[in-house]
């Protein structure tokens, strides 16, 4: 079984160019990854809307129930970006 290089791991973490990419870039990550979550939770009630305006018919229904499972597919993995960086910038920066 190979164990992971710790050493490796925290000269990457520690680096200076990467601590100042990450300082420099930081409220932009932020940013971004705001508006994405937000245009995603937007689409989920769009879609669950549909779902609640199809009357009966299959195929709007079909159409609105496989809007809604990508957009909590996609906030799942939103979330998990979300949570990996959070953890991320913790750990660099000391904010926890």
């Amino acid at each position: 079984m190979v164990q992971p290089d710790s050493e490796l791991l925290q000269r990457i973490l520690t680096s200076t160019g990467f601590v100042n990419f990450l300082d420099t870039y930081n409220l932009f990550i932020s940013i971004a990854l705001a508006i994405i979550t937000i245009s995603i939770l937007v689409l989920l009630f769009v879609n669950i809307t549909k779902l609640s305006t199809s009357n009966g018919n299959e195929q709007l229904k079909r159409i609105a129930s496989n809007g809604i499972l990508v957009c909590l597919v996609c906030l799942g993995f939103i979330g998990a970006i979300d949570t990996v960086y959070a953890m991320l910038m913790s750990i660099i920066f000391g904010m926890g």
